[in-house]
Formats: C-alpha cells, structure tokens, sequence
C-alpha cells in the first residue's frame, strides 16, 4: 500500500475510530493504542475493499473487538 493510500484511509477514518475506542475504553491512552492497532491491521491487511463503506464497517468491528480484548484482561 501507497503512503498516500495510507494517508487517505487516517484522513477519512481516524476520527470515527478514535471515538469508538474511546466510547468502549473510557481512557485516552488505551484509545489512541487501539486506534494505533486498528490501523497497523489496515496497513498490513493485503486487497482492498468493495467501497469506503465496507472498509469502515471492517475497521469499526476490529476496534470494537480490540476494545473488548482489553476490557477482558
């Protein structure tokens, strides 16, 4: 993936996904670690999506997921 890809997709989703891991953790510092993850897993994940739609339902479930990781352990 481009950097300017990269780029685009932070752009676009940070925002939305930040707030959701935010909503779930109720703390700054495990939010913006997941936040990190989620987009690490973006980065890395190869192919692409169907529409920006689909790309931010994947994205929204990977955070909600890693938030409640967290609350588990």
């Amino acid at each position: 993936m481009e950097q300017a890809q990269m780029a685009e997709i932070y752009d676009r989703l940070h925002d939305t996904v930040y707030r959701t891991a935010l909503t779930y953790c109720r703390n700054v510092p495990d939010a913006e670690d997941i936040m990190h993850d989620v987009f690490l897993a973006r980065f890395g994940r190869e192919g692409t999506f169907p529409d920006a739609e689909t790309e931010k339902a994947w994205m929204l479930r990977v955070t909600i997921n890693r938030c409640k990781d967290l609350l588990k352990s």
